[in-house]
């Protein structure tokens, strides 16, 4: 009886840990990632019966909801005249769930140790997930025997090949974050060159774009510490060392960097097969966001709206009739001009405004738990960089879990009883 007491009491101070956890170990299996993020919609109504959570909603609710209209309301504005009405409000209405998922992920990852066991089981994640992709580089399938597919390196997540190196890259802050802290100096050090390899060769650039994010941010924190400002300086010589590596490994990586090589020839055709035929699709956004200025075309309506701009040769058209690729805009700016039009950039200047603005005002501790998140957050909306599309499912799950949990870090530290006491920042060695 006492062992099934015990039994009872972890798995109550636990379960939403291993929540938080199943929802990002279930990325690459796609759409069932909808089980945690609708359980965390749910839980929120009875964490409200508890004046305790109430306060915690509130705190939460103060970075979290501004900053959920400043996306939203474009959206919903957009779906009135959109080009494709089914497709925007398909996509606007049910992210409203996005906004109970990501307060009641702030409430109960709050306090005591649980977001530090927790971003302790992504550092083990993402450290699977990078030698899952040495595994399948080195022997053509993975650890769970998918093969490699001809393009890109996929892992785990198997068909979804493009998903692997970016949402590797856009998590690995919480790894390298986790590693700093509690690994010794040449350790973390490893650790980060590591996943950084295995973002090299998945050969997508815009996962590398990210990376150079997440360095940057690592880079300029620990050059404020006193004692590991040589490990800042390192950081960059271990990059270029794992990229030699990498390169030596991996013909695909090979292959993308002599594609993209072709930015020093200048010209507007190099430039386009440099960005993988791109440039029609940035030019044709912006000519949607200037034929539609007010409200755009509407959320996730570029795939109605590309044919009627694209001309007779477009390579997004010719590469599939039925299909087209332009379906996005391939770039967080651009996406909302064209998708939520003038409306909809103000509301992502006001985001990030704001974001920063907050993130002014809190203390020292709070910045130091919120830090992983924060980058993961500026890797997601980072504006020179060519993505998935920010409104869609994918994207918009992870960046609201990545607010929620943001939240939960920011928020003054107060008991819990997945910690048992206050949540205090472990020292970094």
């Amino acid at each position: 009886m006492p062992r099934l007491k015990r039994l009872r009491e972890a798995l109550s101070a636990y379960w939403v840990i291993g929540l938080a956890l199943l929802f990002f170990a279930l990325l690459p299996v796609g759409r069932q990632i909808e089980i945690p993020l609708s359980i965390f919609f749910l839980s929120l109504a009875f964490l409200a019966a508890r004046a305790e959570r109430r306060r915690q909603i509130r705190a939460a609710a103060g970075f979290v909801l501004p900053l959920f209209l400043c996306v939203w309301i474009p959206m919903l504005i957009s779906s009135f005249d959109s080009l494709d009405p089914g497709k925007s409000w398909w996509h606007t209405l049910p992210s409203l769930r996005f906004l109970p998922a990501a307060l009641a992920v702030a409430a109960l990852l709050h306090g005591g140790q649980s977001l530090a066991i927790f971003q302790r089981l992504m550092c083990w994640l993402l450290l699977l997930w990078a030698a899952d992709g040495y595994f399948q580089l080195a022997f053509g399938r993975d650890l769970f025997g998918i093969p490699m597919h001809e393009n890109r390196l996929n892992a785990l997540f198997h068909d979804s090949y493009f998903s692997y190196g970016p949402t590797l890259a856009l998590l690995s802050s919480l790894a390298i974050d986790h590693m700093r802290r509690r690994w010794p100096g040449f350790a973390w050090l490893f650790g980060f060159a590591f996943i950084l390899g295995a973002v090299f060769i998945s050969g997508m650039r815009s996962a590398w774009v990210m990376m150079l994010v997440v360095m940057g941010a690592f880079m300029l924190s620990t050059l404020r510490e006193r004692g590991r400002r040589v490990q800042a300086l390192i950081l960059p010589a271990a990059a270029a060392a794992t990229l030699a590596l990498a390169v030596l490994a991996s013909p695909l990586l090979q292959e993308r960097l002599k594609l993209t090589s072709l930015v020093k020839l200048g010209t507007e055709q190099a430039l386009d097969e440099a960005s993988s035929y791109r440039l029609p699709i940035f030019q044709h956004a912006l000519s949607m966001y200037l034929d539609h200025p007010v409200n755009g075309i509407g959320v996730r309506a570029m795939r109605e709206a590309y044919p009627m701009y694209a001309e007779p040769d477009d390579p997004h058209i010719l590469d599939n009739p039925d299909k087209n690729r332009g379906h996005q805009a391939h770039n967080i700016v651009l996406e909302f001009m064209a998708d939520t039009g003038t409306i909809g950039l103000i509301g992502l200047i006001a985001a990030f405004a704001f974001t920063f603005r907050y993130w002014r005002g809190l203390g020292r501790s709070q910045r130091d738990r919120a830090f992983p998140y924060a980058v993961s957050l500026l890797a997601i909306a980072f504006p020179l960089n060519s993505y998935f599309a920010i409104f869609g499912v994918y994207m918009m799950s992870i960046t609201w879990m990545m607010v929620g949990l943001m939240a939960a870090a920011a928020m003054p530290a107060t008991p819990s009883p997945a910690g048992g006491g206050g949540d205090q920042v472990s020292p970094r060695r």
